[in-house]
């Protein structure tokens, strides 16, 4: 009867191992289990890692990659309906798809034509590194770190995220922009002391400290697009809500 244990030893393939395993009754298992010693469960603890963090960024790249490629020609955009349905079936949730695309977006190609590198990169970290608000140069340190056969976890995104993103200028109580009043009162929009712009509204407030007059222009930009996406978005979830009956 094939000894699981010894076959992740040997290196064999998962699908060899998980067939040995299956046909173990929890006696036979017991009993090989009994027979592995000190020095080899760091081999089998090596394996099992590998094999579970190898599927886990294969996952998120299989289902980013081919659901950014079923968006396209299903329109979602116009009819978001025929995605929604497809997360449906799949049971996955409409923010992790999201995550997932964006993986495959900014690390598809690098991964896919280099795989190397992905076995280098826990899953969790890749989804960090992907999001809207993670600098580039984390990413490009990122991928460095792999290069060098390093592993770059949870723990490692959040360091490359924080070492490249800029802080926020401290607001002083002379660039407050509430004027006193209560949430809910009406938004102002003023220059600060030391040219620093500000916006303070009914949810969101916002500080930006251009450092010329094209900065201030990008920030402009910027600031449209966000807005567009965010129309955007609203109008896809009213459309999704409207379509299953809830109502927008």
């Amino acid at each position: 009867m094939p000894n699981p244990y010894e076959m992740m030893r040997q290196g064999m393939s998962h699908d060899d191992v998980l067939q040995a395993a299956a046909n173990l009754s929890d006696f036979d298992r017991d009993n090989f289990a009994a027979s592995v010693t000190t020095p080899q469960l760091p081999i089998i603890g090596e394996y099992v890692y590998t094999a579970l963090q190898s599927l886990g960024v294969q996952r998120v790249l299989l289902v980013g990659g081919l659901l950014e490629l079923f968006a396209a020609p299903s329109d979602e955009k116009k009819s978001p309906e025929i995605y929604a349905s497809m997360l449906e079936r799949l049971g996955i949730k409409k923010s992790r798809a999201y995550e997932f695309r964006a993986v495959w977006r900014r690390f598809g190609k690098k991964l896919i034509n280099e795989p190397k590198h992905a076995q280098h990169f826990i899953a969790s970290a890749l989804v960090m590194l992907s999001r809207d608000s993670c600098p580039e140069q984390a990413v490009d340190e990122a991928i460095k770190i792999t290069e060098q056969g390093e592993t770059v976890d949870i723990a490692a995104a959040k360091r490359l995220i924080a070492k490249h993103t800029k802080k926020s200028p401290k607001l002083t109580p002379e660039d407050d922009l509430s004027g006193g009043k209560k949430s809910g009162s009406t938004p102002r929009v003023r220059n600060a002391a030391r040219s620093a712009w500000q916006f303070t509204g009914r949810v969101i407030s916002i500080a930006l400290k251009p450092n010329s007059r094209e900065d201030r222009q990008a920030i402009i930009r910027d600031l449209r697009e966000a807005i567009e996406s965010l129309e955007r978005s609203a109008l896809v979830d009213a459309r999704i809500a409207k379509h299953y009956g809830r109502g927008a």
